[in-house]
């Protein structure tokens, strides 16, 4: 059953209660209720045919592809992006995608030369375009119609109230045959006869064999950054980019590094813990040749950031391999500093669990019992540092900004409460030993 927007609570007899964690947002409440994030698509009307009602972020797709998001969750405020543009016989066309095909949490349009696909993930959507057979935009350059309602724009943001509530991460092209060959993307909002433009300048693509372009959009983190979060930090030549908003993280050595932080502090505190597993979703790596990859607890507070694969702007919190926070080029280490983190210093040198990781496509455990119980003993819970001693292989692991809820990072604990106590009691014993009253 759902126990409040990042929790599932599942009772097991004798006192005993399952609690699985998740990072991002699960659920959230609308008009007093707590529902389930639903980021399927559903039938809509002759204007709208595809919508999704239940996600954190309400969205409505029109036939030609053009999308209407309300992150405030207000159908009356929204920003709205239309089908895309290309530069050919001399001036802006507008692209004819067709008819459109439905899955689950994505919608797909298919041409000769490239794809549009917009996925839902909840607290994000997603607007993939891969191209196919070798073809690039003519002039490497594609521009989509935007507008808002309701909303203001500063920068890459939007406004409601002068709050954020949206953002348009920085857009990429990976290789979806190579997902570590990332490239950056320039963008700028040109005011064309009154129209405001999303204006997509490419990099170049040579190298890649199955490129594609991927700007998102998100309501933000999807939850508290402070207490649950994840991300990356990679060496080479990425040591200055953040994997805050990335879909997949990367690990090999230490080289790619990935980070989890659950929040913990609703199991309460008469439990007794029996069992905490770290369940990772490895979608990717070079081969299925499997490798012993290790958890560590983390000793210093790192940041998740809001980038995908991207530098962060200044004065924003988030962790590269170089800085530990990106805002102030706070260090790693102690001293003049120790990139990508000292044993001792930012994560406990010796291995909390180690688990044999292989076969692709497939979910990992890793025992945190020790590391969870000592946060529950009152060390300051800083999360879960993932490390492999394969030399020249990654694998890549399903984030909480993956489009695949199920496939997510998520902390499962077992629990016995005094007394044979069961869910209802849980929430009881909370309410009195925090003093607060639990609404669920």
């Amino acid at each position: 059953m759902l126990f409040s927007t990042h929790e599932e609570r599942e009772e097991l007899g004798n006192g005993r209660i399952r609690s699985t964690l998740h990072i991002k947002k699960i659920a959230h409440r609308r008009n007093g209720t707590l529902r389930r994030i639903k980021s399927d698509w559903a039938q809509g009307d002759a204007n709208f045919p595809h919508v999704a009602l239940d996600a954190d972020t309400l969205c409505y797709t029109a036939a030609d592809g053009m999308r209407r998001l309300c992150p405030t969750g207000d159908p009356a405020r929204y920003f709205e992006i239309g089908a895309p543009f290309l530069y050919t016989g001399g001036k802006w066309q507008k692209v004819n995608l067709g008819q459109a095909t439905r899955t689950a949490n994505k919608i797909s349009w298919q041409t000769a030369n490239a794809d549009l696909n917009i996925i839902h993930g909840g607290h994000f959507v997603k607007l993939e375009i891969p191209l196919k057979n070798g073809w690039q935009p003519p002039t490497g350059r594609v521009a989509f119609p935007v507008g808002l309602n309701g909303l203001t724009r500063n920068g890459s943001n939007l406004l409601a109230d002068g709050k954020a509530v949206m953002s348009m991460q920085a857009p990429n092209v990976y290789d979806a045959a190579n997902p570590a060959d990332v490239r950056d993307v320039g963008v700028t909002f040109p005011l064309v006869s009154g129209q405001r433009y999303a204006l997509l300048t490419l990099p170049d693509l040579t190298g890649m064999s199955s490129p594609v372009i991927d700007p998102t959009f998100t309501d933000g983190y999807g939850g508290d950054v402070t207490t649950s979060c994840d991300t990356a930090i990679e060496a080479g030549a990425n040591v200055n980019v953040n994997d805050g908003i990335s879909a997949s993280l990367l690990q090999m050595t230490n080289y790619f590094q990935p980070m989890f932080l659950f929040n913990i502090s609703s199991i309460p505190a008469a439990a007794t813990l029996s069992s905490a597993t770290l369940t990772l979703y490895c979608n990717g790596g070079q081969s299925d040749n499997a490798y012993n990859v290790t958890i560590h607890r983390c000793l210093t507070q790192w940041y998740e950031g809001n980038k995908d694969r991207a530098a962060l702007d200044a004065g924003v919190d988030g962790s590269t391999y170089n800085f530990r926070n990106n805002n102030g080029a706070v260090v790693w280490g102690t001293g003049a500093g120790t990139p990508g983190g000292l044993a001792g210093t930012d994560y406990v040198a010796a291995a909390t669990a180690t688990t044999a990781v292989g076969t692709r496509n497939a979910s990992y455990n890793w025992d945190g019992l020790a590391d969870v119980s000592a946060w529950f003993g009152g060390t300051t819970n800083r999360g879960f540092w993932m490390k492999g001693a394969a030399v020249g292989q990654y694998k890549s692991y399903v984030s909480s900004d993956n489009a695949t809820t199920g496939y997510r990072p998520k902390l499962v604990v077992e629990y016995t409460l005094p007394g044979g106590g069961g869910i209802f009691a849980s929430s009881i014993f909370h309410s009195a030993i925090h003093g607060r009253t639990l609404v669920r």
